[in-house]
């Protein structure tokens, strides 16, 4: 109900574009996806300017969409959520899209896809200091390598995310 109030009464179009957004993705999860949709839409419209506000948008469309299982769907939004981050310079959600994306493959058996996603998110953090982010992208490139039978890089990828882990909280 907030989340209606702060949406339809704020005055800030990006602050009401953020409010659509998050109204729109928790219709989305009561299913109420025809409301969710009209609460994006207009997210994106208030928000056009702002690759935050679109990043967030997809973001939301790709849950959506994950949900549903229409992962085709679900990859374009994730690569126009990859794009937005981009755009506007957010390196960890740029990693973590790319990351996404990389799951995305794996879920969908294409493992020797994946790795470079993994590979671009494991890059983007050690040029941003993002250890922990790093160690993550390092394992699932380990595992995306490893279901490709490249079992040599996977151990390589497995040791530098424990190296990573180790000193970092250590």
């Amino acid at each position: 109900h907030w989340l209606e109030k702060a949406a339809n009464e704020l005055i800030h179009p990006i602050k009401r574009a953020h409010a659509f957004s998050d109204l729109g993705r928790v219709l989305q999860d009561l299913g109420r996806d025809t409301e969710g949709e009209k609460a994006l839409t207009e997210a994106m419209t208030l928000g056009a300017e702002d690759p935050h506000v679109m990043a967030k948008v997809h973001h939301h469309r790709f849950q959506g969409s994950t949900a549903r299982l229409a992962l085709n769907e679900a990859r374009n939004h994730l690569h126009r959520e990859l794009e937005c981050l981009k755009r506007c310079g957010d390196q960890a959600g740029h990693a973590r899209a790319h990351i996404q994306m990389g799951l995305l493959d794996l879920v969908q058996h294409e493992p020797e896809q994946a790795t470079p996603h993994f590979h671009a998110a494991r890059d983007l953090c050690r040029d941003a200091g993002l250890s922990t982010i790093e160690a993550h992208a390092l394992t699932l490139g380990g595992v995306a390598a490893r279901l490709s039978g490249d079992f040599g890089s996977a151990l390589d990828a497995f040791a530098e995310a424990t190296a990573l882990a180790e000193n970092h909280h250590g």
